[in-house]
């Protein structure tokens, strides 16, 4: 990006208010989900509003942006993304097909 004074050419100067839903087989799923979510550059802050263990839960989530820069943001943490009007979905990425278990020693 080219800078022009003080301000990133191309760069957004919004703050959007995203609504995520997001996976949570349990607790352990939402830490990490916010942990993740958290530390991507330009999140000013989450704030998970509905809980729902074993099912979906909802987070809002501001971030120094638009929608289309915090699901890029998503997808390079990850996770598969899709988008509705305001809200992202997301999923954690399946692992690869055909990639091998670890080998396990027979015991004897």
């Amino acid at each position: 990006m080219v800078e022009n004074g003080n301000v990133p050419i191309g760069a957004s100067n919004e703050t959007a208010t995203v609504t995520v839903q997001f996976d949570t087989p349990d607790v352990s799923s939402v830490t990490n989900t916010e942990t993740s979510v958290r530390a991507i550059s330009g999140v000013k802050s989450i704030d998970t509003s509905s809980l729902a263990l074993g099912g979906i839960s909802v987070m809002k989530v501001v971030f120094d942006g638009d929608i289309a820069g915090l699901r890029a943001a998503l997808i390079a943490r990850g996770f598969r993304v899709d988008e509705g009007a305001g809200t992202l979905r997301i999923r954690r990425a399946a692992s690869p097909a055909g990639v091998p278990k670890a080998a396990t020693t027979p015991t004897p």
